[in-house]
Order: structure tokens, then sequence, then C-alpha cells
């Protein structure tokens, strides 16, 4: 049994579509349509929420700055901060 399945990954020399079978941090087989058993799969086209940050073994590995919305307008563009807005007539 393999760890981690991903069906449909696009591979960097351009092939997509390919299964790709991982075992122990190891890419064991890459093909199309492979036949096993996995504890996990995946379809790499599906659409996942961005990963601020990467740990791995307790140390940080990759890192995406947040997004941040912006609104524009005819005067200009403002940046929006909705970690801490309250709304007026907000039922919260």
């Amino acid at each position: 049994m393999i760890d981690l399945l991903i069906r449909n990954a696009a591979l960097p020399d351009g092939q997509s579509g390919i299964d790709v079978a991982i075992h122990g941090e190891r890419i064991k087989e890459i093909g199309s349509a492979i036949d096993a058993k996995a504890r996990r799969t995946i379809d790499a086209i599906r659409l996942r929420p961005q990963r601020l940050y990467v740990i791995r073994r307790g140390r940080l590995v990759a890192e995406t700055a947040p997004a941040v919305p912006q609104l524009h307008l005819d005067n200009g563009t403002e940046k929006l901060d909705l970690s801490s807005t309250v709304y007026e007539n907000s039922p919260v």
C-alpha cells in the first residue's frame, strides 16, 4: 500500500493527467491510471485553499503571503482589512 496517490498531476515537462504514487516521502511510480491501494488519494486539479505556511519536521519550509483584498474606486485603490471590521447593523 502506498501513502499517497496524486491523480491528474501536471509535470514540469508539460505532461498532464499523470498519476504519481508516493510512499515514505519518495516517488515510487509515475504513469497514467496507476492501479494501487493508497492511504490517501487527492486530485491535483481539484481546487484547494492556498497554504500560508508549510511546516515539515518542525521547520518552516515554504511560506505564501496572505492575499490582500483591494477596492478599486474612481478616486484610487483602497486596501481592505477584513479581520477587524465591524459593520453597522450587523447581527453580531
